[in-house]
């Protein structure tokens, strides 16, 4: 049985830690291959309010226009088949996406979050959800850096 043996690998990842409007944000930059890893930033106020406006807007639009346009086409067919009413659902159905397309946008646009793909790969083959990518703790770090030196 082999004694297990600790060491200290040494690689440059800039951290940079800011406030900015009293909320504090952070970067992760490789300094090897100088991509960003991970980052908060804060977001377009302006950007969020239009995208919401936009959103209902146009999922408003296609709720009852939509669904007054579908309706018209029915009452021409007139083929009286029940698969038209499959077609009656799909106006509503696009608006109300659109509506919360606009909301989603508007709730969550405050702090714009960017996870480089190779960290999401690494977080997920560890059966994670691609959030978490760094190791937790030490003896997670100890697994990783063995796996990569075998």
């Amino acid at each position: 049985m082999l004694r297990q043996k600790l060491s200290i690998v040494y690689y440059p990842l800039w951290v940079v830690r800011y406030r900015f409007k009293e909320r504090s944000y952070q970067v992760v930059v490789d300094g090897v291959q100088n991509r960003t890893l991970y980052g908060k930033a804060p977001g377009n106020l302006l950007f969020r309010a239009g995208m919401l406006v936009a959103g209902m807007a146009v999922g408003n639009f296609l709720l009852v226009h939509g669904t007054l346009f579908a309706l018209q086409v029915m009452s021409e067919m007139s083929s009286g088949d029940e698969d038209s009413f499959w077609f009656l659902l799909i106006p509503p159905a696009v608006g109300a996406m659109a509506c919360f397309f606009g909301y989603r946008k508007f709730r969550y646009g405050e702090e714009v979050e960017n996870i480089h793909s190779s960290a999401k790969k690494a977080a997920s083959s560890k059966g994670g959800t691609g959030t978490r990518w760094l190791p937790s703790s030490t003896d997670e770090m100890i697994e990783s850096a063995t796996q990569f030196f075998k």
